[in-house]
């Protein structure tokens, strides 16, 4: 959020619409469509992570559901957040895609952490196998 923001803030102008980034209504929308989707995931993130740490401070384990539900919850998590850096990435415009734009490099980084196995989106449908009564295909 915070390049993006940035970039609003150096008056960057559209090329065709004379028009500086941060008084467009596109622009206006898209920053807090990925504003929202970044504060629910990480709203939902730190629930589920004190969700296990009590558990932890209370020296139970953390069954299967749980951590099912966890796994999944991570995996949505990434997916939710690419699809900020998406946005912002996009309403960055042309200058987004150059090397040296921050929100270029946003978007590998985050691209490249969706890979991760952790946090694939294989994670969320292992968890609704889960809810399903159906095995979550884990191996411990």
């Amino acid at each position: 959020m915070r390049e993006v923001i940035e970039l609003a803030a150096t008056q960057k102008r559209r090329l065709y619409t004379g028009t500086a980034l941060a008084d467009m209504a596109l622009f206006q929308y898209r920053v807090g469509d990925a504003d929202t989707r970044v504060r629910a995931a990480r709203t939902i993130g730190m629930e589920e992570t004190r969700a296990v740490w009590n558990c932890a401070v209370a020296g139970a384990s953390v069954d299967l559901a749980t951590r099912t539900r966890v796994m999944g919850t991570a995996a949505w998590v990434a997916k939710t957040a690419a699809s900020a850096v998406d946005i912002c990435y996009t309403a960055g415009g042309g200058t987004a895609l150059y090397e040296t734009s921050p929100l270029q490099r946003c978007l590998r980084d985050i691209h490249t952490l969706t890979q991760h196995a952790a946090v694939n989106e294989n994670m969320i449908t292992r968890a609704g196998a889960s809810m399903l009564g159906n095995p979550p295909m884990f191996s411990y």
